[in-house]
């Protein structure tokens, strides 16, 4: 019996090579992909693979396709950020960003669904954040984009579940890895924000490198991809369950206190309160 196949994107580093592997080594056959030429250090094979370019999905599940016949799961995993207050960040890094975070699960999962209807069977995992039922300052386009995720993938999760397809998603809190690497900044920094914004960005960096091990994620989705009854949303990672939990229980005004202490964020203007003359 031939193994199950696993096409995982963004598997050149961080979280996407740590699953990539745990596949391997669970006995899967194992499809990498990276937008770069060089290999990427593990036994699966590698695609080039651009999601935000239709031809090159179509190619990329295409060739898994001609050599394997199916693909039994697909791992959406390849994302970007951006850091920078909503007015510093120009239209044109938003769309990018959408292009890669969303719209580039979007094309991937539209590519695979055929052959999974065929089949029979078929799990469409989409790595997502808390900061998919989170605000995170300087941060908005990374989460909106997590936020149209979730809501994307609870919606095909109904849709394709009578086919034998499930749609999970894992909402990894900080998990140390060098997103920094595909991060880029605003494009139209404005100065009002520097000092909030450094201060942000760097409690960001600190969170990030004593984050879990992305180990931790990979587990999250081979379990995930084996369970009979799968959980449609799973959070993973120290902080996530915490912060959930927070979110749910709390009043949205003490939440949102406790975020701004935590990225130290300029307090709002006093309100006065003015009585109508009588």
């Amino acid at each position: 019996m031939k193994p199950p196949v696993v096409l995982v994107t963004g598997a050149s580093r961080g979280i996407g090579k740590a699953i990539a592997q745990k596949f391997v080594q669970a006995g899967y056959q194992v499809f990498g992909t990276t937008r770069q030429a060089s290999p990427v250090g593990t036994e699966d094979r590698l695609l080039r693979l651009d999601v935000q370019d239709e031809e090159s999905v179509e190619k990329c599940v295409n060739a898994v396709l001609a050599q394997t016949g199916r693909i039994d799961f697909l791992i959406n995993n390849a994302g970007i950020s951006i850091y920078g207050a909503i007015e510093e960040v120009s239209l044109a890094q938003i769309k990018a960003l959408f292009e890669t975070n969303f719209f580039g699960v979007v094309r991937m999962t539209q590519a695979v669904l055929p052959s999974m209807r065929r089949q029979a069977s078929g799990r469409v995992i989409n790595i997502g954040s808390v900061a998919g039922f989170l605000p995170m300052p300087y941060q908005a386009a990374y989460a909106a984009s997590k936020h149209a995720l979730a809501g994307w993938t609870e919606t095909l999760d109904l849709e394709v579940r009578r086919f034998g397809i499930r749609a999970i998603l894992i909402q990894p809190g900080f998990i140390r890895t060098d997103i920094d690497r595909n991060s880029t900044t605003g494009a139209l920094l404005n100065d009002i924000y520097g000092g909030e914004r450094s201060r942000v960005i760097e409690k960001l960096r600190v969170n990030v490198e004593s984050g879990d091990d992305p180990v931790t994620v990979a587990d999250a989705v081979l379990q995930a991809a084996t369970k009979r009854e799968p959980t449609i949303k799973v959070l993973v990672g120290r902080g996530a369950r915490q912060v959930r939990f927070l979110r749910t229980l709390l009043p949205r005004t003490v939440f949102e206190l406790g975020l701004r202490r935590q990225f130290e964020l300029g307090d709002p203007p006093k309100r006065v309160h003015r009585h109508p003359e009588k």
